[in-house]
């Protein structure tokens, strides 16, 4: 349902909650980042979290980034670092 729903939010525009819908996905079902795994997301959220990595680093950097911003940015780490092999 997350990855429905993160799908859903990409295709409105909503890359925030579409980022925060797909790590909630892979916390539940991490086949969505094996690439062997018939349910593989992972190119689509790769994707995602460099656009959304490159403009909350920038909020970041020019001190405007709030704290849902603060908190999407480790939900985007998050994600690099699963996407990469690394654990939770």
């Amino acid at each position: 349902v997350w990855a429905l729903a993160a799908r859903y939010s990409e295709s409105l525009g909503e890359d925030g909650n579409a980022l925060a819908a797909y790590a909630r996905a892979v916390r539940l079902q991490p086949d969505y980042l094996d690439e062997k795994s018939g349910l593989y997301l992972g190119k689509r959220i790769e994707a995602i979290t460099d656009k959304t990595m490159k403009e909350l680093t920038a909020a970041r950097n020019s001190q405007s980034l709030d704290s849902d911003g603060r908190e999407l940015l480790k939900t985007a780490y998050f994600l690099r670092r699963r996407l990469a092999g690394g654990c939770e």
